[in-house]
């Protein structure tokens, strides 16, 4: 998969599965997927998301969500 597609493809896939699904409970869990997938991009958060993935991809270290100044902000 390119990662350039990485929102809109996982989506497609998981509407398909949720249309397939004959599970209530598998149901819930896809549209939590796709919710999710929509929830990165609406925040902005796409190319963290690609680099969190590709970081995966080639065994990098956990990817750095956020930084402080100082002790006392990250203890905060």
């Amino acid at each position: 998969m390119k990662h350039e597609n990485l929102s809109f493809e996982p989506q497609e896939l998981l509407g398909r599965l949720i249309g397939d699904s004959q599970s209530e409970e598998d149901k819930e869990r896809l549209l939590a997927a796709v919710d999710a997938l929509q929830f990165i991009h609406a925040m902005g958060q796409s190319q963290a998301f690609r680099a969190y993935r590709q970081g995966i991809e080639e065994e990098e270290p956990p990817f750095v969500f956020a930084a402080f100044d100082t002790r006392a902000e990250a203890d905060a």
